[in-house]
C-alpha cells in the first residue's frame, strides 16, 4: 500500500491573510497529526487483509523534516504503539558536514524564528505566481528577478533551485532540460 498525507496547513484558504490561528501550529503539531494518520493507514490496511505490519516512511520537503521529527519522537513509545519501520528521507540530510550548507540552514533557522518571533505564522510559496507570469506572460520581464523574463524564472525555481539556495549542489523540484547558457529551458518529464 502506498499514499500520500499532506499537513493541515496546506487547507487554509488561498485568500487568508490573518495567520495568528496557527501560531501553535509548530512541529509538535505536525507530528501528532502524522501520527494519526500513519494509525488510520496501519488500521486500514488491517481491516482490508494488508496485515498489521508497521510501515515505511518517506519523507519529502518538509515532510522530510517532519519525517525525521516524527521517528525521534515515536522512539519514546512503546514498541508495540509505533508505527514505523523505516525512514526514507528524500531531500533533506540529517547531518551535513559542509560547513556552507550548516552556515545556510542556520541562517534559515534563524531568519524563520525571527519570522515567527514577529508574528508571522506563513511562508510565501512562490510555485503558483510564478507559474501563472510564466503562463500568461511568459516572454514578459519578470518582476521578481530583474533581466529575466517570466519564463526563465519558472524555469530556474522548479529546475535549477540550487541556483537560488545553495542548498544542496543540483538541488531542484523537477527534472530540467538546459540550453547553451547553462540555464533550464524545458521539463524533463512534464510538457
Amino acid at each position: 500500500m502506498s499514499g500520500g498525507i499532506d499537513q493541515n496547513w496546506i487547507l487554509v484558504p488561498q485568500g487568508v491573510t490573518d495567520f495568528s490561528f496557527m501560531a501553535g501550529w509548530g512541529m509538535q503539531n505536525q507530528i501528532e497529526n502524522l501520527d494519526i494518520a500513519l494509525s488510520v493507514a496501519r488500521w486500514t490496511r488491517l481491516i482490508t487483509g494488508g496485515g498489521p505490519g508497521k510501515m515505511l516512511l518517506l519523507g519529502y520537503s518538509s515532510g522530510a523534516a517532519t519525517g525525521y521529527s516524527y521517528v525521534n519522537w515515536e522512539t519514546q513509545k512503546e514498541e508495540k504503539y509505533r508505527n514505523v519501520r523505516g525512514y526514507i528521507p528524500v531531500d533533506m540530510a540529517f547531518k551535513a558536514g559542509d560547513p556552507a550548507q550548516m552556515a545556510t540552514a542556520c541562517y534559515f533557522a534563524g531568519a524563520k524564528q525571527t519570522a515567527y518571533d514577529g508574528g508571522t505564522y506563513g511562508d510565501p510559496v512562490f510555485f503558483a505566481p510564478l507559474g501563472y507570469m510564466a503562463m500568461v506572460d511568459p516572454d514578459g520581464g519578470s518582476p521578481v528577478v530583474p533581466g529575466f523574463t517570466n519564463y526563465q524564472v519558472a524555469m530556474v525555481y522548479g529546475a535549477a533551485t540550487f541556483m537560488l539556495a545553495p542548498l544542496t549542489p543540483t538541488y531542484h523540484f523537477l527534472a530540467g532540460t538546459y540550453g547553451d547558457d547553462g540555464l533550464p529551458d524545458g521539463f524533463q518529464f512534464n510538457t
